[in-house]
């Protein structure tokens, strides 16, 4: 293979892992996976240690989970209110 890629799995954050080693240069990506996440029942504790994991390493995140989303909703929502409050 000419143009290898890297695809990221939650057993594999870490840039020494045997991906990086073998193809430093490869663009990696990692990709949510929402149903995933739904039938394993990640935490949000689990996924932001998996995100935080993600900005260590040169990778791609095309794709932002609905928990996210949700969570970010929620939160601005309670901004707003606060502020109508005040």
């Amino acid at each position: 293979m000419n143009n290898p890629i890297i695809w990221l799995h939650g057993d594999c954050l870490s840039p020494e892992g045997p991906a990086f080693q073998a193809h430093p240069e490869a663009p990696a990506i990692w990709v949510w996976d929402d149903a995933l996440i739904d039938e394993w029942q990640l935490s949000l504790k689990r996924m932001v240690f998996i995100y935080e994991c993600l900005l260590e390493l040169p990778v791609v995140i095309p794709h932002i989970p609905q928990i996210f989303k949700q969570k970010e909703r929620k939160i601005d929502s309670e901004t707003q209110n606060s502020q109508t409050i005040a």
